[in-house]
């Protein structure tokens, strides 16, 4: 079966005992998956990586039992009882960073996860939604493209360590609110940094970012 062939097929029982991992990882490009077929993926305890152009709400329940790190790739948006569902994940990291879009009810659900939350795909906060999902206590990395003062004051009220992608401007008054965060910051590649905002971001003993 070749490369595209097996990224059109919808994964059902048979094909997922097949694919139970032996060595704690699991990488799976499909367009789908059945209940059953999640439910058996999702049952050992390894990384588990999909790559699926679909995910319905059994799915994702399905899916939510899996006990180690769970990478969902290529799902540009989750419906709000989608990402109910995935917010249940009982493993200790939640990768969606293909997700573009989120609503401030899906922000919600996901806030409540108890693990490293990664939403560094999404470019279009609904609003509300990044004032929620910065409630999330635990690792989050997201996406602020043109990052605002308001987003700044936002985000440094986040509690855990945190990973802030996509910044090409930060002037003094914007690093003056990051540096309030009580943890751990890493300003991924982060471009326009002024220099009286790097000597500002100094201060904070756990912050890093280009040239730190």
């Amino acid at each position: 079966m070749t490369q595209a062939s097996a990224r059109e097929r919808l994964i059902d029982v048979e094909d997922a005992r097949k694919l139970v991992p032996e060595n704690g990882y699991l990488s799976v490009s499909c367009r789908a998956l059945t209940p059953a077929a999640a439910a058996i993926l999702a049952e050992p305890i390894s990384n588990l990586v999909l790559e699926l152009q679909t995910i319905d709400v059994d799915v994702a329940r399905a899916l939510a039992a899996q006990r180690d790190g769970l990478t969902i790739a290529g799902i540009d948006s989750l419906s709000d009882a989608v990402a109910a569902a995935l917010a249940s994940h009982r493993g200790g990291s939640l990768i969606l960073d293909d997700v573009e879009s989120l609503s401030q009810a899906a922000a919600t659900s996901l806030a409540r996860y108890g693990g490293w939350l990664n939403l560094a795909g999404v470019r279009d906060w609904g609003e509300g939604a990044l004032e929620v999902i910065a409630s999330h206590r635990g690792g989050l990395a997201v996406r602020v493209d043109g990052l605002s003062l308001s987003q700044s004051r936002v985000l440094a009220g986040h509690h855990g360590q945190l990973y802030i992608i996509g910044i090409t401007s930060l002037d003094a008054e914007m690093a003056r609110e990051l540096i309030r965060h009580d943890g751990h910051v890493d300003l991924w590649k982060a471009d326009g940094i002024t220099p009286e905002a790097a000597g500002v971001l100094r201060q904070h003993r756990h912050l890093r970012f280009p040239g730190r």
